[in-house]
């Protein structure tokens, strides 16, 4: 077989294992229905949906919780499947449910520790959710929302934590439909 067959064989393999796991980082995370809503809440009566993402303990700066917020209004119409008319323009009325993501754990590991040994030097995003009435208040339901990546080698030693912030704004819109 000849250098160059040898060559772009291995070229191939190596781009094909660089392509499937580059989707790990930004696989979509879990989350938990933690507070049902009470009763029968009706969902399809909202078109509207404004979402705000806060921090606990000053973990982002303000830039930081805005990228994670336009990720996460950037998935709703995915995850969601058409059930809101209007994303992330504040809109008051009957139609109109308020989205408060706070985010309780972002934790950007070791990539030294995840280069070295997959499990060491994890990277989290955790958040609670709640979705609301806009116009009253009232609480329509809560959930928890998590991302870990552990992986190790090489690819565990590049990921940045921005990489898994796509999976977390994944989890965070599926998690506005209120099914598990």
């Amino acid at each position: 077989m000849s250098l160059v067959v040898r060559g772009i064989r291995g070229s191939l393999v190596m781009a094909c294992l660089a392509f499937l796991m580059a989707g790990c980082a930004t696989t979509q995370g879990s989350y938990h229905i933690s507070s049902p809503p009470p009763g029968e809440v009706k969902l399809s009566k909202y078109s509207n949906l404004y979402v705000d993402v806060t921090c606990s303990r000053g973990l982002l700066s303000p830039s930081d919780m805005n990228r994670i917020k336009n990720l996460i209004v950037e998935n709703v119409p995915a995850q969601c499947s058409g059930k809101f008319k209007c994303v992330d323009q504040p809109a008051q009325g009957a139609d109109a449910i308020l989205a408060k993501v706070n985010i309780t754990k972002y934790e950007e590991g070791n990539s030294l520790a995840r280069f070295m040994l997959a499990g060491l030097g994890q990277m989290h995003i955790f958040a609670d959710v709640t979705l609301s009435d806009y116009t009253s208040g009232d609480v329509l339901f809560q959930s928890e929302v998590k991302k870990t990546f552990a992986w190790g080698g090489m690819y565990g030693g590049t990921a940045q934590i921005t990489d898994i912030e796509e999976g977390f704004a994944k989890a965070v819109a599926a998690s506005f439909s209120g099914k598990e």
